[in-house]
């Protein structure tokens, strides 16, 4: 039993430490592959304010980044609506 618990630990630790060095930009991609409202216009609120714009992706830091009147804002959170 106690073989087959650090096996499967050993498996975890492998995983998680190729995911800690995998280049952020595939990590973008394949997000904004799969994402719903790419290039869809959204309403972002952000403390009870509330913005239209187009979302046009996600920076290397993962915040969504909002085309607003043609100036593009950064959000590192609150909630997007399409």
């Amino acid at each position: 039993m106690g073989l087959e618990r650090e096996n499967i630990l050993s498996e975890i630790i492998k995983s998680l430490d190729k995911c800690l060095y995998i280049n952020n930009s595939s990590i973008i991609n394949e997000w904004m592959r799969l994402c719903a409202h790419n290039n869809k216009k959204i309403l972002i609120s952000d403390n009870n304010q509330y913005e239209n714009g187009e979302f046009v992706g996600i920076n290397l830091d993962g915040k969504a980044l909002i085309n607003i009147d043609g100036k593009i804002t950064s959000y590192s959170n609150g909630m997007i609506e399409l």
